[in-house]
């Protein structure tokens, strides 16, 4: 199935470094949504350390008379193991991406199309009473031709419906903070293949 194209893909004046594609190509629905980057694109990578030893010194385990040592003596039975930070995963990749559409002469998929495009993406197809529906599908992102993630969630689709519309009732203009995360944490060995140098 080809994959149908939303929002600015008829500006000539738009270079890849400062738009963002957002893909979904299964069975069931293709399409690709271009945006105009706002300012702000951010990605955020997190590792989870933890202190788990912190609690296990002579004191814990009578924290009264550790705490009377302590104040009376000036010592401490917490040592340098102690506060010895371990790992414990990676988030997902989280992506923050202030988005603008603009009609400049087809407001119906310039505009419209590709917020609802967006929202469909994000949307699961469960069924009325019976389990075994399907999740949302995976997108992939492109940000400014110099990053490609596969396999990401749309998370958050906040639409304006105050925005400009045109006479037809089609939006004219519209702002979007889109909120996306990766599937899964990212290997070292999956780095230079998000970045299209």
């Amino acid at each position: 199935m080809a994959i149908q194209q939303y929002g600015v893909i008829n500006d000539p004046d738009l270079n890849d470094a400062n738009k963002i594609t957002i893909e979904q190509d299964t069975s069931e629905y293709s399409a690709g949504v271009v945006a105009y980057a706002d300012e702000g694109v951010m990605m955020e990578l997190t590792a989870n350390w933890l202190s788990p030893f912190i609690d296990d010194n002579a004191g814990a385990f009578a924290p009264k008379v550790g705490g009377m040592v302590q104040s009376t003596q000036g010592i401490t039975s917490v040592n340098e193991l102690n506060s010895q930070q371990v790992w414990n995963g990676n988030e997902p990749l989280r992506f923050s991406l202030p988005i603008n559409f603009v009609a400049y002469s087809d407001p119906a998929n310039e505009v419209h199309r590709a917020m609802q495009a967006l929202e469909t993406m994000a949307s699961p197809q469960v069924n009325d009473l019976l389990p075994f529906g399907d999740i949302p599908d995976a997108v992939t992102v492109n940000i400014g031709g110099i990053l490609t993630i596969p396999n990401c969630r749309i998370t958050t689709t906040p639409i304006d419906l105050s925005a400009p519309k045109t006479t037809g009732g089609f939006l004219s203009y519209a702002t979007m903070q889109l909120e996306i995360e990766s599937l899964a944490m990212s290997n070292r060995t999956h780095i230079d293949g998000h970045w299209n140098l």
